[in-house]
């Protein structure tokens, strides 16, 4: 069985594994495992016992409610944003010849609609894997046995024993020795 410590980090893991999970594929199994890592974590801060930051505190009351709520949140991040600024500044290259702003608007928009059409994305998905390299029978393996250990541990974390209490620091331990001495 792992200690406390090494478990901290696997907890993590599980918990932002969680929450990374993409809109609308938001399952109940993963919301069980995320809500299970989110109460490990927890428990890991206040046996630290860690200050609550504005973070930490999103975290804590927030992020598996809005999670729940909004049916994942994984793809609402800061690089989602960047990534939509990405493409608004490539199609705003590409459309730049069109100088009247409602028709460039007008463009972008019915080319947006175009590439989220699912038929769409299955042909770009079709594309895509044919350009590609075959990966390696080795590789894929590989992958899959560091998969399958990266899921083990986290399974080996849950089924471990929270820690209970506050750790004492050593800071604390350093009083109480001058104290008794």
């Amino acid at each position: 069985m792992r200690p406390w410590y090494q478990g901290a980090g696997t907890s993590l893991d599980g918990y932002f594994s969680a929450l990374r999970t993409k809109r609308f594929h938001l399952t109940p199994k993963i919301l069980e495992k995320g809500k299970l890592y989110h109460d490990r974590v927890l428990a890991l801060e206040r046996y630290l016992g860690m200050s609550v930051t504005t973070k930490g505190h999103l975290a804590e009351d927030h992020s598996v409610e809005q999670q729940e709520d909004l049916d994942g949140i994984g793809d609402l991040g800061e690089d989602f944003g960047e990534r939509n600024h990405q493409d608004e500044a490539k199609a705003d290259r590409r459309l730049g010849c069109v100088r009247n702003f409602a028709t460039r608007e007008t463009i972008k928009s019915k080319e947006e609609v175009q590439i989220k059409d699912e038929k769409v994305q299955a042909r770009i998905v079709a594309i895509k894997q044919k350009r590609k390299k075959g990966q390696l029978d080795a590789n894929e393996d590989r992958q899959a046995a560091k998969k399958q250990r990266r899921m083990d541990a986290r399974a080996e974390v849950l089924a471990s024993p929270m820690p209970v209490g506050k750790m004492v620091t050593l800071r604390e331990r350093r009083a109480l020795q001058l104290k008794e001495a």
